[in-house]
């Protein structure tokens, strides 16, 4: 991994936050089950601890689970737990982790200048082109 400037976010946790995170509610699920990491949450647990309704964890985690970051069990309930699909991913989402821990306004910042963009980005795919002769 690349060494940053101080009070810099690297390129490769920079990359990971673009590449699978939305906003700060899935880093923040992924900062409390990366936290112990043996733990199985279902969507109510996640959703006490970040303070989001059931379903908006539910919908955090099983983003994360396409991700390869979280296992799944099914049970009476479906359940989630932090376990990367390899170990270069789990290595970076722990430095993501790290970084939101030590760095959160940076965190914030990227992470809202991402959701900004891909607003913009889903807005201009629908955007009416007027031709020359109108």
């Amino acid at each position: 991994m690349d060494m940053p400037a101080a009070g810099e976010l690297s390129s490769v946790v920079r990359g990971f936050i673009v590449r699978h995170l939305r906003s700060l509610e899935d880093l923040q699920v992924l900062a409390v089950m990366a936290e112990v990491d043996e733990r199985w949450w279902d969507a109510g647990a996640a959703a006490q601890e970040i303070g989001a309704t059931p379903w908006q964890a539910a919908n955090i985690l099983e983003h994360l689970a396409r991700h390869s970051l979280l296992d799944i069990r099914v049970t009476a309930d479906v359940r989630y737990r932090f376990h990367p699909v390899d170990h270069e991913l789990r290595a970076v989402a722990l430095a993501c982790v790290a970084a939101y821990r030590s760095a959160p306004i940076q965190i914030v910042h990227l992470l809202t200048s991402v959701r900004q963009r891909s607003i913009q980005d889903f807005a201009d795919a629908f955007r009416l082109r007027r031709d020359n002769g109108d």
